[in-house]
């Protein structure tokens, strides 16, 4: 698997090694789910022509949300993001569990949760986008901007994360 080494060059990306991580885990959804459809078989070439290896993906602007294409790379995607921020894996993390703990509290906005999630992103190898996304699309935690700043409200289901890790 060859995943994009300039990332870090990429406008608007801070943690080049969590979005990797993420990455890594979009690629492997494609290999469970996609590469029988799109790896060429011997019917498509001549013998000792066969073609390469290769298999890329790419998401162009402008793709269609019907085309087969669109709707691998939205799959791969979603599966990725959920697969690299497992609630088993945010169990391991003390500084998640410090923000559980203050969100069980009432305090889930404090200026504490923040750093909380960073370091928690850090502890389970992902950039603070794809954690604080999956725990958005969970309904575990909810942003909103107020006076120009990122505000998060942690919801009560965030003991819900406690019970998947434990699965």
């Amino acid at each position: 698997m060859t995943l994009n080494s300039l990332t870090a060059r990429i406008p608007g990306v801070k943690d080049a090694v969590g979005v990797q991580n993420v990455a890594k885990w979009h690629e492997i959804a494609h290999v469970v789910r996609d590469l029988h459809e799109l790896r060429v078989g011997d019917q498509g070439a001549f013998p000792g022509m066969m073609p390469g290896g290769r298999i890329s993906c790419p998401r162009e602007a402008g793709m269609r949300e019907s085309s087969a294409t669109f709707l691998r790379e939205f799959f791969a995607e979603e599966a990725g993001r959920a697969a690299a921020v497992s609630g088993v894996a945010l169990t391991q993390s003390d500084a998640f569990m410090q923000f559980v703990r203050l969100a069980n509290l009432g305090l889930g906005t404090s200026p504490k949760t923040w750093p909380l999630l960073y370091r928690a992103a850090t502890d389970i190898g992902v950039n603070i986008s794809a954690l604080v996304r999956q725990l958005e699309l969970q309904g575990y935690v909810i942003t909103a901007r107020e006076n120009g700043r990122n505000v998060l409200y942690a919801q009560a289901s965030i003991e819900n994360v406690l019970d998947e890790g434990v699965a």
